[in-house]
């Protein structure tokens, strides 16, 4: 009768204090990224459960969101890199060379350190798979162009560090490989210019309201 029984902000928020946090940052992403809620709207429905059980993981999560993001995968990887202290990446980023062709699209991406990050779930494999070809064949023919393309990536400076859902469930080597790759990388020799996928503007200038800007003094800041 036009009254709303579920308010998006308010279950996002119940969801970020309830559910796992990798889980409940891929709600929040989502979200984000569908124009489900905005910012204000998810920070005024944080104030309404200022006293609520888990609700300091909740700010946490809000700082860390971003509707860049793609997949579930992507969310929980920011949510397992957020204890390491990096600089906080930036997701889906064009790549481009100093010629201004089109290199790749990155899942995540270190400007900072010259690094690049890749998630890859088992369906980036699957998805573009041809008629009767075997899951074996798909798979061959994506990691064939998969190393053309990274071969394009790192010929522009850049380091990168791919990993699976797997590598999650093992995080201290997936922490020492990615520290291995920012030890090699020299951001100074980088050559590569990158832009926002979700605006085609450089990456200080995105357009779109892909981050949740908290107002001053939010908790935990």
């Amino acid at each position: 009768r036009g009254v709303p029984y579920f308010v998006p902000a308010r279950i996002v928020i119940d969801c970020l204090r309830d559910l796992s946090p990798g889980d409940a940052l891929a709600v929040l992403d989502a979200a984000l990224g569908r124009g489900l809620v905005t910012g204000p709207d998810l920070v005024e429905a944080r104030k309404l459960q200022h006293r609520w059980p888990g609700i300091a993981i909740a700010d946490r999560l809000l700082r860390l969101a971003d509707g860049r993001r793609e997949s579930w995968l992507e969310s929980v990887s920011a949510w397992v890199m957020a204890s390491w202290e990096l600089p906080q990446h930036i997701p889906q980023v064009n790549v481009w060379d100093a010629q201004g062709c089109f290199v790749a699209r990155v899942d995540n991406l270190w400007p900072e350190l010259g690094v690049v990050g890749e998630a890859d779930g088992l369906g980036k494999y699957l998805m573009n798979a041809k008629p009767g070809q075997s899951d074996e064949e798909a798979t061959a023919s994506v990691l064939e162009k998969q190393a053309d393309r990274e071969g394009r990536i790192v010929d522009l400076g850049l380091e990168v560090v791919r990993w699976e859902t797997s590598d999650l469930s093992r995080p201290l080597g997936l922490r020492e490989r990615f520290l291995a790759a920012t030890s090699r990388a020299r951001p100074e020799k980088v050559t590569a210019r990158f832009t926002c996928s979700c605006c085609s503007r450089p990456l200080t200038d995105c357009a779109q309201p892909t981050r949740i800007r908290l107002p001053k003094g939010f908790p935990g800041g």
